[in-house]
């Protein structure tokens, strides 16, 4: 079975629960016996967002792996401290948010990929890994919307206008007039700033390497991704700074 690996918790003394998500399962919590002996041909192998082929045999109150292959080590992420710190990120986020046994070939495909063009970029920043979660949060039914005020459905010319807000409740731009609303009823609002619109609709008109060799502004790069953890907050309710990853307070 393929799959790739989301995360590894202890237990016992030298065995660990292995996270894994499949295409054909969707997340699978796996026991592994005795992976942390220094003799274990298999914990070299199931480090985080590895990608691997792994056989299984039924257990009892869980599934046990019994070998695993290696197919991507993706090693350059490895080799590259802000890549490793973005690729663990994204594999702490869907080992939190999969449930066991719900299989999605759409969430398999765009975890893989992105993992495939993080490994292959030449330079990395934080858009993108805001862009991986933006996908992400798309395909689970957070599409934001950038082109009609999301509370009178009025029309919006969001290069132009510098007054919109982007409500993090409602999942969209509003416009002046009903930003000044929400704000008196203390409804959390990010500024949209013109850039944002052309941001998004590269990132859901691109391919995965294109996305990853985007330029964008680093005072602009700062505001999305504030706007986007607001976003994957709120809705998900999981919190997990990008700063604990990169080792900044």
């Amino acid at each position: 079975m393929q799959a790739i690996v989301l995360a590894r918790r202890n237990v016992r003394e030298v065995d660990q629960i292995i996270s894994v998500y499949t295409a054909e399962y969707g997340r699978r919590d796996l026991f592994a016996r005795g992976v942390k002996k220094i003799t274990s041909k298999n914990t070299a192998h199931l480090e985080p967002f590895s990608f691997v082929h792994v056989g299984i045999a039924k257990g009892r109150d869980m599934d046990h792996v019994t070998n695993v292959q290696p197919i991507e080590y993706f090693s350059s992420i490895r080799l590259d401290i802000d890549k490793l710190s973005l690729a663990n990120y994204v594999v702490s986020l869907c080992a939190r948010v999969f449930e066991q046994n719900h299989p999605d070939h759409h969430l398999f495909t765009l975890l893989l990929t992105w993992l495939s063009s993080l490994n292959t970029s030449r330079s990395t920043n934080i858009f993108v890994l805001d862009a991986f979660i933006i996908l992400f949060l798309s395909h689970l039914g957070f599409y934001p919307s950038f082109d009609v005020c999301v509370s009178c459905e009025k029309q919006l010319d969001a290069d132009h206008d510098k007054y919109l807000g982007f409500s993090i409740s409602s999942g969209g731009l509003i416009c002046r007039s009903c930003r000044v609303t929400y704000m008196n009823q203390h409804m959390p609002i990010v500024s949209f700033t013109p850039h944002f619109r052309r941001i998004f609709r590269g990132i859901f008109s691109s391919d995965m390497d294109v996305i990853c060799r985007m330029h964008v502004p680093k005072d602009v790069e700062d505001k999305f991704h504030t706007l986007v953890y607001s976003f994957l907050t709120y809705h998900l309710g999981v919190h997990i700074p990008i700063f604990s990853f990169l080792g900044e307070e």
